[in-house]
Parts: C-alpha cells; structure tokens; sequence
C-alpha cells in the first residue's frame, strides 16, 4: 500500500500541474473496495494515469493500469484520459478484478466533450495521436474518406496530404521526390515492384474505402525495413467504430466519355500468348504457289485480335458502391469492408515526333510527325475487393488479431491518333496521313493477410509476433499498336510501309504475367519502466522475409505483306536486339505473307529470390513530461538471385545475377514539448535506396505503347541516403496549426534509369546506372486556421507547401531554380490548399494542387542529350455536401476545374526554358471534365 501510495501521489502531482481534472479525494482502506485494471481496447496495453471515480473518491491507474476506490454504495464509475473515450459503468457492489477497456479518442482538446458523430472522433484522435507522437508524419483519417467524394481513390487522397502529390496520373512524389527514393507499404510490411520504375501501378486504381487511414511517414524508424530514402505511403485498415453498417455510391460522370464508343479487348485470359505461337526457332511465314498456308491464317487471326477490337461497349456514368459493417462485443471486434467500381473515363492527347540532330557540337529538334487535332483517349475499368479486421481479447493478458485486404482490378485504354508527316520519298511537299491504334489490357491482383499476437506478462514485458503474406499478379495478356496511312492522291486506307526512308514493324505487341509472393515474420518484446514523468521503454525485435519474383513476357512484332511471292523463312539473325535494323532489310522482306519478328530478350523473362534477416533495438526515454527521445539500431542483411526463364525446350533456367549486402542502420529522434501545444522534433537517421528488379513492361507513354526495351544493369548495388529532420509544430486543435520542417537528405549509390542514347531515333531503350551522390534540401510549412465562426456558420482553410532543390554531385543550394544537375525524378514545389464553409447540413469546399517540373528520364550525357521534362501543373477541385437528415448525405463534385493537361517535353543540354526551335514540342493529355455525385446512407443498430 506505501508503493501504491507514492505511485498515486506522483501521479496527482502530475494532474495538477498539467491542469487536466482537479483533486482527488484520496482513497481510504475500507473493507468494500472497487479494484481492477484499465487497458487499451484494441492493443490490450495497461494506460497509466487513467481518472477513475465513483462518487466522491477519486484515483489514477498506476503505471500497470491498476487501480483500488473504496465503495460506498449503488453508483456510476467513470474512467477518463485524454485521447480516450470517456467510459462509464453502472456499479451495483463492491467487485475486484474489474477490466476497463478505453477506446481511442472521440474528443477535442479543450473540454473534452463527447462527440455524438462518429466520423468526428477518428479526426480528433488523429489530431491528439499527432500531438503525443514522437514521430513525424502525417495521417489521413476515415472519415474524411467517407465524406469527401472524390477521395474514394488513393490518388486524391495522396493530394490533400503535406509535402505529397501525384505525377502523370500514378507516380508519387513524397517532398518533391519520386517513387524510386519512396516505398508503398501495407501495415508497414512492402509490395514488391511489378514495374521497372519501381512505381506501385495499383494506385490509380485503389480503393481507399478497403483501407482506413492512410499514413506517410517521412522519418524511418528501426521496426520499418530500411528500403527508402524519402518517406513512405502506409495503408492501414479500418477499426470498428461502432455497430452498424454503411452504404455509399458515387457516380463519376466523365463529361467526354459518356455515350461514347468503347473498345472492349477480352483475351487470352489464362495465358499471356496462345499456344499457336510457336518459339522463335520455328516462326515461319511463307505462301504455296501464291496461296497463303496454314500459318498465315493462324497469323493473321492473332495479328488482327491484337489490332482490332473484339466489340464495343457504350459509356455510361461511373459508379462505386462501398459497405461499410461493423461489430463488437465485451471480447470480440469485427470490421468488413466491401466495394465494387467502374469507370469510363475519357482524355485527349496531342504531340509531335521528330529526331535530334546534332550540328556543331550541339543538339537541335526536327519535328517530322505531327498530331491532327486532339485525339480521344479511352479508358476503362472495373474493379474491387473486400477487406476485413477481427480482434479477439479473450482475457486482459492476450490479444489476437486477424486482417485480410483483397482486390482486383481490370484497367484498359484505347487510342486512335492521326498524325501527318512528310516523307520526301514519296511526296515533299503534302503530307502523309496517319492512323496509329494502340491499346492496353491489364490484370492486376492482390491479396494481403497479416496476424498478429500480443501477451502481456505479469513481469511488465510484453511479447508481440506478426506473421504476413503478401501475393500479387499482374498480367497484360493483349497489348498492341499498328500504323495504318493514307498517302497523297490516295483514299485507301493501307498498312504503313514507309516512315521518314525506312520501313517498320507494323504492330508492335508484348504481353506479360508477373507474380509475386512474399513471405515475413517480425516478432519483437518491449518493457516500460518508470513513471508518468520519467520512464523508459526497450523493444527487441527481429524480421525475416522471402520473396519470390517471377515474370514471364514476350515482345513480338508482326509485318505483314500484302504483295504476294515467294515463300520466306526468316534467319536467326533478325531475332537480335543489336540486328534490329536488319530486319527492315529488303533481303529478308517476301511478299506473300505475316511476319513475325521476335524481340523478348532477358528482361523478359526472369525470376528474382529476394531473402531479408534483420534485428533491431531501440530505447525511447521520455522525463519531465517535456522531453523524449529515441536511439535505435537496425543491421539488415539483403541476398537476391536473378534466374533467366527459358522461352521454349531446350533452353533451361540459369542463374545471370547475384547480389548480397548487409548495413547498419542507426537513428536517433528527439522532440521538446514547448509546452502543452508547442514542440520541437529533430531526427537523424540512415535509410537504404535498394535497385529495383529490372522487369520489361510495355510503357504506356500517353498515346503510345511504345517499344521500349529494357537493358538495365542487373548488378548495381544498393544505395543508402543520410537524412536528418528538424519541425516546428504548434497545435492548437484539429483545425488550428502550424507546423514548419527542414529537411536534408544525402544519398549516395543511387540507382537511375536513363535511355540509352543510339536509341532516340531508333527504338527507345532503357538502362540503369548507378549515380555516385545528390543532395536534397528543403523546407515545409503546414498551415490550417479557423477563418470565421459565427453559431452555426465555420469557414477555415489549409496550406500545404514543399520547396526544396536537389543536385547531382554538386550542392544543391548552388542550384537553386536550375533545371541543370537537378536529380531525377525530383519535382521542387509541392502543394495544396483547401478551402471548406460549412452551414447547418451544408459544407461547400475547394481543394489545390501544384506540382512543379521535374526531369522523368535522363539521357545519356546529362549535360548535352535531351532529357524528358514533367512539365508543372495545377489540380483545382470543388465540392457541396449536404446533410439530408442524419442517416441520408448527399454530395456533388467536379474533378480538375482548371482541366489543365499532363504535359511532357524533351529538352537539350538541361535547358531551364522551353524553345520550339531546340525542344520536341510537348506530347500532352488533357483528361475530360469529371463530375461526382454521391449517395450515403448510415444505417445504425
């Protein structure tokens, strides 16, 4: 009784000084007494410094979640802390070993009221998470993805965050930086890379009512593996709020794409080619006496399904039903999500082709192909998934939880563009006119399920075991292009034979399956000890993963000959990459029948094992209620082999690559609590940049699937960045703060793609390389504010805004506002704004974007070779909700007021300015106007 008493006086010290409830009376020894233990409900933690009172008498937890009141007869128990909700129990006799179960927070910070609407309470508890936090990064909360329409799409959502945008439709960018420096995550456990550029291509299409809140990280911690450099997107799914369920359906109506015409592409599923492709040894196209054979029919048939569409579809307004349900008991906890979407979705695009030449040392731009008007773009989708969350707490010591998430989606795009160009061959003065078709199909899957157990040991220790599975596929089973012309003089419609002198494969298709599976364990033991004020707090953990890569594709091109002739069989020699031109040579050209001309190189065909063991430790102190601080440690070791997937008999699988290291990962973060509003964070840490898979995609490039080849370095090492945080934050509520940050990051090793430069006026080709360092420094300024309140009526406002500069092997602050040396995938100026009025049921709002320029792909010589520009652009959005009666809400919206086009351009020698003269002009995508309208009804039980 003489421990407990000093633990509840330090802890009424405590309350008092940090004004949070008043005195309480203390507890005499009488016979009858309430005793029990207050925990987390959904980790099961003791919470210390939890106001129990019944009646007069009053206490707090000790630093076990155990408490003891004397009981004077029939009355209501309430136990309160803040970021928790307020709890109350009826009490009919004195009763030992009572469990108190806290939720996390549904309160503001002044008077802690109690929140009647649920969707308020996760933004407070975001905000209060914030505030006690030591890390840094930032959330997005439940709620605000039921109520805003246009956030039912992890891309929008992305928008509204500090420091976070959206380039060309899908690629990330954390404080300006691109996707090869940043990591997508789920629970913090990582997706492989399906793509080259190691962007995440679920994202356009994910649904962000599957997931809850999502988080970004922008400050590694030891229990994260270390594989990025800039920060990091973790989707986390939804905990139950409360009983009952939830309907909402959006309709996205897409002004452009409504009513049109939509091709619709519908195999192979099963397999990426069909089994009438024969290897390339056998590939044989040929004619009998003037009469096509066999093979020119079979030919000919996967020519035009790769070519032509099956049928048509007309569009109609896009929707998206998402269910919601919820349940939970003295013990159990149950969450399911559901959602279903289709989308018909139009754009327009615009460009113009041309060569570089170089005359005196320099490099200038002669456009030889034009674009007529702007061509429609089409793209439709559907898909959706499911995802659950069970909790199970049979007793106070053990908590299990199960979490599944699930989606599928099946995205395509369609596109006819008309160009002209001159051909001085055949007439140089009128134009050629052209008819380039494309399309893409693709299937994606993916399927995460994580388990989770927690027991708290009487000693204090606690032990926790999360065991995951992550298991994705993405296949492209059609894909395909083709140039159609109609020359002068001429109304015939005929295959493209001749292109500015020398003739072309005339449809270029790569289909392609990836899978990967991926296996990981991270079990870890943690103590707390000492008080409110002073404590400490150790965890040990350990990771260890296996993944399995594998991706299967083929890139074929098709020739057709319509002249008639002799029977031809092509030699081996045109199936090389360096040969390429050598198939357009006369001499392997007979009329009479269907070429096919095989480009599927390694990089086509490959598997990687990637395998991961790590430990760590950290130790977080935290004294006087103002101070806390984190030093951990992190050694993680990396192996991967890269095996070649045969294309037929006899080849067999060998091993072409091997790659193995181990670093060291330290970190140290601290934060000063100013006072009760105010703080100070700084952190220093080491994070990993690791080299991505090299995969061969089909690349969509607005209007084009081009025929880009990937001949990256296999072997390149991973990279590592030194970074180091310094953030201001005043948090007054939810809606009032002010946060302010600087940054620096210094990588070295990174890895870069780049093109490779014989292949500008040929076929685009893609390499890797290893860059010896950059630099990265900026700034952060995060502001929102209550602009006027008047009873019923609220406007406020936000700001969000990145500026940093980067460099290649130079200081970045050298650089500043110069396109010249700045790092790849950098874009400097990142931000958003919004604006919201809210009225009695109304809220009327206008949310912003800006992205400013950042270089995609780097040519061979940074210095004097074209590079491909992301060129800036604006995302202005508005909103109107309103409230039709508590259980029904209705919204409409309008995507992208400003309508402004992604646009890319290639420049030379880094130029900062864009000149016609010297620049490829800019190949651009303007999508159509969208329009959302959203229904949703709460039905509560």
């Amino acid at each position: 009784m003489l421990r407990l008493g000093l633990i509840l006086t330090v802890l009424l010290l405590w309350a008092q000084e940090e004004r949070t409830v008043g005195v309480p009376t203390p507890a005499r020894p009488l016979l009858a007494r309430l005793s029990g233990r207050v925990i987390e409900s959904r980790t099961g933690e003791a919470l210390a410094g939890v106001r129990i009172q019944i009646g007069s008498k009053g206490a707090y937890s000790d630093d076990k979640g155990t408490f003891v009141l004397p009981y004077e007869g029939e009355d209501t128990l309430t136990a309160f802390l803040i970021g928790y909700r307020p709890l109350k129990v009826a009490v009919r006799g004195a009763k030992e070993g009572l469990i108190l179960r806290l939720e996390p927070v549904e309160a503001e910070l002044e008077e802690v009221p109690i929140v009647a609407e649920a969707s308020r309470e996760s933004e407070a508890g975001l905000f209060l998470e914030r505030m006690r936090s030591l890390e840094i990064g930032e959330y997005y909360s439940q709620e605000l993805v039921m109520k805003r329409s246009t956030d039912f799409y992890v891309p929008n959502v992305l928008r509204r965050l500090p420091g976070v945008s959206l380039l060309s439709g899908r690629y990330i960018s954390i404080r300006g930086m691109g996707e090869r420096y940043n990591a997508f995550a789920f629970w913090a456990a990582y997706p492989a890379w399906l793509t080259y550029d190691a962007s995440f291509g679920e994202i356009e299409q994910l649904i962000t009512t599957l997931l809850g809140r999502v988080e970004v990280r922008k400050f590694w911690t030891p229990e994260l593996l270390g594989h990025f450099g800039g920060g990091m997107v973790d989707f986390q799914l939804p905990t139950t709020g409360g009983n009952g369920l939830q309907i909402a359906f959006t309709s996205e109506v897409n002004i452009g794409g409504i009513g049109r015409a939509y091709p619709l592409f519908r195999g192979p599923v099963k397999e990426p080619l069909p089994s009438d492709f024969p290897p390339p040894a056998v590939v044989i196209a040929s004619e009998n006496q003037g009469k096509p054979t066999a093979e020119n029919f079979a030919y000919g048939r996967q020519f035009r399904r790769y070519t032509v569409p099956d049928s048509l579809r007309t569009g109609l307004p896009g929707g998206l039903i998402t269910l919601a349900y919820d349940k939970r008991s003295e013990t159990w906890r149950f969450s399911l999500r559901g959602a279903y979407s289709r989308r018909y979705l139009s754009s327009s695009i615009q460009f113009q082709d041309g060569n570089f030449l170089e005359e005196n040392g320099k490099w200038r731009f002669e456009p030889v192909l034009t674009t007529e008007g702007k061509q429609p773009l089409y793209h439709y989708s559907q898909g959706g998934g499911a995802s659950f969350s069970v909790g199970w707490q049979p007793n106070p010591a053990h908590n299990l939880n199960a979490e599944g998430f699930f989606i599928a989606n099946t995205p395509q795009r369609i596109a006819q563009e008309k160009a002209l160009y001159i051909n001085p061959a055949i007439d140089s003065v009128r134009h050629v006119q052209s008819y380039y078709t494309n399309f893409l199909l693709q299937r994606s899957y993916m399927g995460i399920l994580r388990t989770s157990w927690r027991y708290s040991l009487p000693s204090g220790w606690q032990i926790s075991t999360q065991l995951g599975w992550i298991a994705q596929h993405h296949q492209i089973p059609q894909t395909g292009a083709m140039n159609y012309v109609r020359y002068p003089n001429s109304s015939q419609i005929a295959y493209e034979q001749e292109l500015y002198g020398e003739s072309e494969i005339y449809a270029q298709v790569l289909t392609s399956r990836t899978q990967a599976n991926q296996f990981y364990a991270h079990p870890f033991i943690e103590k707390r000890w000492g008080t409110t004020q002073r404590w400490v707090q150790l965890r040990l953990g350990a990771w260890a993963s296996l993944e399995e890569q594998r991706h299967r594709s083929r890139q074929l091109g098709f020739m057709s000959d319509t002249a008639g002739g002799a029977p031809n069989v092509l030699p081996p020699s045109v199936y090389a990459h360096d040969n390429i031109r050598d198939v357009y040579n006369p001499a392997h050209i007979r009329p009479g029948g269907w070429y096919l001309i095989e480009r599927t190189g390694d990089y086509h065909r490959h598997r990687g094992l990637t395998q991961t063991v790590a430990g760590y430790g950290w130790l977080r102190i935290g004294w006087n209620n103002r101070w806390e601080s984190m030093i951990g440690v992190r050694y993680e070791e990396w192996r991967r082999q890269l095996f070649h997937i045969p294309i037929a008999l006899p080849e067999r699988e060998t091993l072409f690559a091997r790659l193995q290291d181990a670093h060291l990962l330290p970190i140290f973060l601290t934060k000063y609590q100013l006072s009760e509003q105010q703080s100070l964070r700084f952190g220093a840490n080491m994070t990993l940049i690791r080299p991505p898979l090299p995969t061969q995609v089909p690349l969509p490039y607005f209007d084009y699937v081009w025929a880009f080849y990937w001949v990256g370095v296999p072997n390149l090492p991973t990279g590592r960045s030194y970074n180091a945080d310094l953030r201001y934050e005043w948090l007054r509520s939810k809606d009032k703060l002010i946060a302010l940050g600087l940054f620096y990051k210094q990588l070295y090793r990174l890895p870069e793609v780049y093109l490779v430069p014989a292949s500008f006026n040929l076929t685009y080709t893609y390499s890797t390389r290893e860059r010896r360092r950059g630099e990265v420094l900026g700034v952060e300024l995060e502001l929102r504010e209550v602009l006027w309140e008047q009873e019923n009526h609220r406007l406020w406002g936000y700001l969000n805004l990145t500026l940093s500069e980067s460099a290649m092997e130079k200081k970045p602050w050298r650089k500043l506002g110069q396109l010249e040396g700045r790092l790849q995938g950098h874009a400097p100026i990142v931000g958003n704004a919004g604006l919201l009025y809210s009225l009695r049921g109304w809220e009327i709002a206008f949310f912003a974007n800006y992205t400013s320029a950042q270089i995609w792909a780097i040519g061979f010589d940074p210095y004097i070779y074209p590079h491909v520009i992301e060129e800036q652009r604006w995302l202005i959005e508005s909103q109107v909700s309103y409230r039709i009666h508590e259980r029904w809400e209705i919204r409409l919206a309008i995507w992208d007021l400003l309508n402004m086009p992604y646009r890319r351009t290639q420049r030379l020698g880094n130029a900062n300015s864009f000149q016609p003269d010297r620049d490829n002009l800019s190949i651009w995508e303007r999508w159509a106007y969208r329009g959302y309208l959203t229904i949703r009804y709460l039905l509560q039980s």
